[in-house]
C-alpha cells in the first residue's frame, strides 16, 4: 500500500512539472496564434508553469539541505568515534589482548588435554580381545531411538563416559559397510550395558527402524555394529598423563616467550 502510495505521489510531482512546462509553451504559443483576445490564457499558463517549476525546485533544494544535514551529523559521530578511540591508551590494548591471548591458549589446552584422555579410554575400551559391539536392541524412549549394546564387561564399559561419539554401521550382504548414525553414551554404563542415543540419522532406514521401535522393542537384528567416531588405530599406544605433562610444558613455554615479547 505504501509502495504505490510513494508511486503515485512521485507521478503527481512529474506529471505536475511537466505540465507546467507544455502548457507554458503550448500556452504561448496559442496566444500568439488565437490573439490578443486570448493573450490572458498565455499569461496565466505561463504564471501556472513558474510555478510548478518554482515548487519543484524549493523541493530540490529542501531535500538537499536534509542530506547535507545527515551527512554532518555522521560525520560528527565518525568523528567522536575516532577521538574516543585514540584516547584508549596503546598499553591498555595490549593488555587486553595478552589477556584474550592467553585465555584461547589456555582453553586449546584444556581441549587438547580432553582429546588426549578420550582417545586413551577409547583405546581401552577397544581391548584387542573384545568382542564386535553389536547392537542387541533398538528401543524408543521419548520420541528417541537408542541402540543398546552389550560389552565384554563392566570394566570394559567404565572406560566410556556421557557424551562420547560413535557411529552405527550396517555390513550389507557383499561386505559394503555403510554409515547408518550418528550415536552418543547416553548414561554411565551399568553392568556392562551401554545405552547409546541415536542423534544423527543418515538416510531414512532409521526412520523406519523408529516406527518398529516405537510399537515394540526391536531385538535380534544382525548386519549392525558400533565403533568410535573416528579411527583409533591411527593414534598409537600412549601415556595420556606424559602427553598432557608436554602440552602444559609447550603452552607455559609459549605463554612465557609471547610475554618476553611484550
Amino acid at each position: 500500500m505504501r509502495m504505490n502510495e510513494r508511486f503515485s505521489e512521485a507521478l503527481g510531482k512529474q506529471f505536475l512539472f511537466w505540465s507546467g512546462w507544455v502548457f507554458t509553451v503550448g500556452g504561448a504559443i496559442g496566444s500568439f496564434i488565437l490573439g490578443q483576445a486570448y493573450a490572458w490564457i498565455g499569461w496565466l499558463v505561463v504564471l501556472v508553469g513558474l510555478l510548478a517549476v518554482t515548487s519543484h525546485a524549493f523541493a530540490l533544494h529542501r531535500r538537499m539541505r536534509e542530506l547535507e544535514s545527515v551527512n554532518r551529523k555522521l560525520s560528527g559521530q565518525v568523528t567522536l568515534a575516532e577521538s574516543r578511540l585514540n584516547a584508549v591508551p596503546i598499553a591498555v590494548i595490549e593488555q587486553l589482548i595478552g589477556v584474550v591471548s592467553g585465555a584461547v591458549l589456555n582453553q586449546l589446552v584444556e581441549e587438547l588435554s580432553q582429546k588426549v584422555c578420550q582417545v586413551e579410554r577409547l583405546r581401552k575400551f577397544l581391548l584387542p580381545e573384545s568382542r564386535p559391539l553389536n547392537p542387541r536392541t533398538f528401543t524408543v524412549e521419548s520420541g528417541s531411538l537408542y541402540a543398546v549394546v552389550k560389552v565384554a564387561s563392566p570394566e570394559q564399559a567404565a572406560n566410556l563416559v556421557v557424551g562420547d561419539l560413535f557411529a552405527l554401521f550396517r555390513k550389507g550382504s557383499h561386505g559394503i559397510e555403510v554409515k547408518c548414525a550418528r550415536l552418543r553414551v547416553h548414561q554411565p554404563p551399568a553392568n556392562g550395558t551401554v545405552m547409546f542415543e541415536v542423534f544423527e540419522a543418515d538416510g531414512g532406514e532409521m526412520t523406519a527402524l523408529t516406527q518398529l521401535a516405537k510399537v515394540r522393542d526391536v531385538a535380534g537384528i544382525t548386519g549392525y555394529f558400533v565403533q568410535p567416531a573416528f579411527d583409533i588405530a591411527k593414534y598409537p599406544e600412549f601415556s595420556a598423563v606424559i602427553v598432557n605433562e608436554v602440552i602444559a610444558r609447550i603452552a607455559s613455554e609459549m605463554d612465557n616467550s609471547s610475554g618476553d615479547q611484550a
